[in-house]
């Protein structure tokens, strides 16, 4: 058992979350894509339906934001610019693998629709924008959580 753990820390956290996030890909690509795709493609969306993209985008954001606040809780001091590395990270891999369904599929896919949404320029800025800072959100609040926790501990010592 030990011997995995070490072999776990010798890779290194960006090739993880690197790995992470292809996995992230396919998931939003087939079941979160494909969902949102065929609801929102219709004129009229009851409640119901409402609320559950709203849910699955959320949680689509939920997967994403986790590698930096865990990046960052394990690095003091460097969670913003761990919530600078996982949206790159993020955006490598989902512009890459976008550009390789974009070639395979013919039209039906674009590069960039794991980044933006929306079809007018103002609407992607803001959707990249809010994706953008769900990323440094995540990391300032789990860099944040580490440092006060120890700030308690030192102070139930004294």
């Amino acid at each position: 058992m030990a011997g995995t753990a070490s072999r776990l820390k010798k890779v290194p956290y960006c090739l993880r979350v690197l790995l992470y996030y292809v996995l992230v890909f396919f998931i939003f690509r087939y079941p979160v894509y494909g969902y949102l795709d065929r609801n929102l493609s219709r004129q009229i969306l009851g409640v119901r339906d409402t609320f559950l993209a709203t849910l699955v985008i959320l949680a689509h954001l939920l997967l994403c934001s986790i590698p930096p606040w865990l990046w960052s809780r394990h690095s003091l001091g460097r969670t913003l610019s761990r919530g600078l590395e996982s949206f790159a990270c993020y955006a490598a891999v989902f512009m890459s693998l976008g550009f390789i369904y974009s070639l395979a599929e013919e039209g039906s896919w674009k590069a960039w629709y794991g980044l933006t949404a929306g079809g007018s320029v103002w609407e992607r800025l803001l959707t990249t924008g809010a994706l953008f800072s769900a990323f440094l959100i995540s990391a300032w609040w789990g860099g944040r959580r580490v440092g006060h926790r120890r700030r308690a501990s030192r102070a139930r010592r004294r």
